[in-house]
């Protein structure tokens, strides 16, 4: 008893393992929960003592069931509250805590429990064990549709740490959760972002299915998550911007990309060898990829099977998207070769009504994915581009930079010459 004031570190630490260990064995929780109380709040107490006390006490919870197990979770928490050297132990209280609550049907209270947890600063926590924390706590703000906060919650985790061999099934929950999220708010390209990383991980050297429950273990699984890719990858809209805008439909969601991303995605998966699995997939990407017009009653009637895929059959309003993307595809190649077209003409080539094209057109002006002007008196649409002021300087610039670099050449020329003549008249 008195080696805490001998500062006998070791044998106050013995000491305190023994009277707790004495006290879960005779199953005595009352006595338990007194003690460590008393023990941890005596003064001048040292923190190796309290660490261990925590840590022993802690083992009596897997020894109980049902009110009681809740009870002495309540008071460790209430215990280590505010005390740095056991937050460890704090975090893995709160966690078994908010799962009980939501097995009990709970799950708001589970939620704001689980929200005031902050495991990234707990520096003694394994990384996949906080990983699991906040993924717990993503889990349930989705469950509970508290989506603003899920997404506080997944920035925790920062997505770099991801990408490592060992954390290969962290990195698909994590892109699975993320995937309820974004679907909430119909966010096609960073579905197909989520589905991208998804893919990456299934299709790594170190990836171990029985850590998944064997859901990505067989090729058509894997497979799968491509036909998702690619799938959304379709569906998601251009943006021809030179600057990447983030406008958002709600906080934090980003509904607009900058064109060369999308594109960077079709060279990336042009190239990729489990393409080849999937033929008709890579005939649809090989024509999206070309500046190619589309036929699309063509398209449609040829890729028909396409519909039944389970991405289309999951929402009916996919391929009417597709459709529009398939459009929106062949105006944006007749804007590449013609800088002037009449309007009977444009609805020819892309297969839609006039009026219907008139529309459609004018929501891509609108929407700055095409830069078009149309002269309804003349039945013409205009394709070429208005320049602003910063961009017709640097086309002078350039023009007068390019002017003076030719006569510095003739200049030397000249004189070259003028030397050699020179110098054949001496001779």
């Amino acid at each position: 008893i008195n080696a805490e004031y001998m500062g006998d570190t070791k044998s106050s630490i013995k000491l305190a393992r023994e009277l707790v260990v004495m006290l879960v064995a005779h199953k005595d929780w009352e006595k338990l929960l007194e003690q460590v109380e008393l023990l941890m709040k005596k003064r001048a107490q040292m923190k190796q003592v309290q660490s261990t006390l925590v840590q022993e006490a802690v083992k009596a919870v897997e020894l109980t069931t049902g009110e009681t197990k809740i009870q002495i979770i309540q008071k460790l928490r209430a215990i280590c509250e505010g005390k740095i050297h056991v937050e460890l132990e704090y975090a893995r209280l709160t966690l078994q805590l908010a799962n009980i609550w939501d097995a009990d049907g709970k799950r708001t209270e589970a939620c704001q429990l689980l929200q005031g947890l902050q495991v990234e600063t707990i520096g003694n926590m394994d990384r996949k064990e906080k990983f699991d924390v906040v993924l717990r706590q993503v889990d349930l703000c989705l469950q509970i549709k508290d989506f603003r906060v899920a997404h506080i919650m997944a920035k925790k985790i920062p997505k770099r740490t991801l990408d490592k061999p060992e954390t290969l099934a962290h990195k698909i929950r994590f892109y699975t959760l993320l995937l309820q999220y974004y679907s909430h708010y119909q966010n096609d390209w960073m579905l197909c972002q989520c589905y991208a990383e998804i893919y990456s991980a299934v299709f790594h050297k170190d990836f171990k299915p029985e850590e998944q429950d064997q859901q990505y273990g067989t090729l058509p699984q894997k497979l799968q998550v491509l036909e998702n890719v690619l799938g959304f990858l379709w569906l998601a809209p251009y943006n021809a911007k030179s600057d990447t805008v983030e406008e958002l439909k709600e906080p934090a969601v980003k509904t607009n990309i900058h064109e060369n991303e999308k594109l960077e995605l079709f060279k990336r998966f042009q190239k990729d060898p489990n393409l080849d699995e999937l033929p008709v997939y890579k005939e649809v990407l090989q024509r999206l990829a070309t500046l190619e017009l589309i036929s699309w009653p063509e398209f449609s009637e040829k890729y028909a099977s396409l519909k039944e895929k389970p991405l289309f059959k999951a929402d009916s309003n996919r391929w009417e998207t597709f459709r529009k993307r398939v459009m929106e595809h062949n105006i944006r190649v007749l804007s590449t070769y013609y800088t002037c077209l009449a309007l009977p003409r444009l609805a020819q080539l892309v297969t839609m009504d006039l009026e219907a094209m008139e529309d459609f057109l004018c929501e891509m002006v609108s929407s700055k994915l095409v830069c078009a002007k149309i002269n309804r008196i003349d039945g013409i649409v205009n394709f070429s581009q208005t320049k602003n002021t910063s961009q017709q300087l640097n086309e002078w610039s350039a023009g007068v930079n390019q002017v003076l670099s030719a006569l510095g050449t003739t200049c030397h020329l000249i004189t070259k010459e003028q030397m050699v003549a020179k110098a054949k008249q001496k001779a």
